[in-house]
């Protein structure tokens, strides 16, 4: 069984050793379609790579076997992570954030903050908030947050 589909790919190096690298795909009977691309970009020296959401999901198999192989790595693993802001995902990805983060309130003070809270306020999602905010806290610490413009499990 084999298959044979027309790509143009299209490379480029950027900063922090970023290599982007531009992929229209076609198919056996048609020409790559330059309009619906899809994008990919690899940090030599690191397993990593983000792949564009605009993949087709029939072409994201043939594109990870050409990134194991042009990578020299065994396996690439999938994370699921979604944003519109790549420098996030880096930083979340290759834990760029500081587990030690400065607070800018003291413990007291914070929770004086908490209690001058309105009460009347209806807050339908508390708990998930809460979960979420506690979830963030053992994974990145009491301080700034990454940010993640856009997430979707």
């Amino acid at each position: 069984f084999s298959f044979s589909i027309q790509v143009t790919i299209n490379f480029r190096e950027y900063e922090d050793n970023a290599i982007w690298i531009r992929i229209a795909w076609g198919t056996p009977y048609t020409k790559p379609n330059q309009y619906k691309t899809s994008y990919v970009v690899y940090h030599s020296q690191t397993p990593y790579v983000f792949i564009s959401a605009s993949v087709l999901r029939s072409n994201l198999p043939l594109l990870c076997q050409a990134m194991v192989v042009a990578s020299n790595y065994d396996d690439i693993h999938e994370m699921e992570l979604r944003s519109h802001c790549l420098k996030s995902l880096e930083d979340i990805v290759f834990k760029r954030y500081s587990q030690n983060f400065q607070t800018n309130y003291p413990l007291q003070e914070r929770n004086v903050l908490t209690e001058n809270v309105d009460l009347r306020i209806n807050d339908e999602n508390r708990s998930e908030k809460e979960r979420i905010h506690r979830l963030n806290q053992e994974s990145f610490g009491n301080g700034p947050q990454p940010k993640l413009d856009f997430a979707q499990y």
